[in-house]
């Protein structure tokens, strides 16, 4: 699992990113449960690589979207896990 990491990216950063990057419209609650974190935890793991948008559907839901950032640091870390496994 560590092969997945830079060197600013912890193990729970990079599944907390791919889970938001992937699931649609996730909540920082379902977050928070895939990387076994309490809410403000998980808030702060992905702090400035995620923005908040409210749901449509429902108005006291908040979900998770990816920054640019964010999409910049899954891209790298996902080279370099390819890079560590030689391919």
């Amino acid at each position: 699992m560590r092969r997945g990491r830079t060197a600013t990216l912890s193990v729970p950063q990079f599944r907390a990113l791919v889970l938001i990057e992937s699931a649609p419209a996730p909540s920082l609650s379902r977050v928070a449960g895939h990387v076994g974190l309490a809410l403000p935890s998980a808030t702060a793991l992905v702090a400035g690589l995620v923005e908040r948008r409210p749901d449509p559907a429902d108005r006291r839901r908040v979900t998770l979207a990816l920054t640019e950032a964010g999409c910049r640091v899954v891209r790298a870390a996902r080279r370099a896990r390819l890079a560590g496994q030689g391919g």
